[in-house]
């Protein structure tokens, strides 16, 4: 996994904007070992992950057709908004610049199926 960042914000200027992330999201800057990268959840069917730095994807498994000529088939989708920040709580909190206007802003995870920290 990859040194923590956030996207277009200048290595100087890190742990001032996850901060202000965290202040804005109403919670708290995570120590560094704690910081996350990734996560994956439930929503609705679908898996979503959202990962620092990348947009958003979703996979889920759909059935096509009946009886014997049923398959499962791989749907993957997502949205162009690139994740900037993800924060734990009772509901994960993931904030994301915005780009598609789909998701409310911070998203609000519930339980994640996965999460993965930064480098320390």
């Amino acid at each position: 996994m990859p040194a923590f960042f956030i996207p277009s914000v200048d290595p100087d200027d890190l742990e001032a904007e996850y901060a202000r992330l965290a202040q804005k999201v109403d919670s708290a800057p995570q120590a560094h070992d704690k910081r996350i990268y990734s996560i994956s959840w439930k929503r609705e069917g679908a898996e979503w992950t959202a990962t620092v730095g990348e947009q958003l994807t979703s996979h889920e498994y759909v059935t096509v057709g009946k009886g014997i000529n049923a398959s499962l088939r791989d749907k993957r989708g997502g949205t162009n908004d690139t994740v900037t920040a993800i924060f734990p709580g009772p509901t994960f909190l993931v904030t994301h610049d915005g780009k598609s206007k789909v998701w409310n802003w911070p998203i609000l995870t519930g339980e994640p199926t996965r999460v993965v920290y930064f480098d320390v």
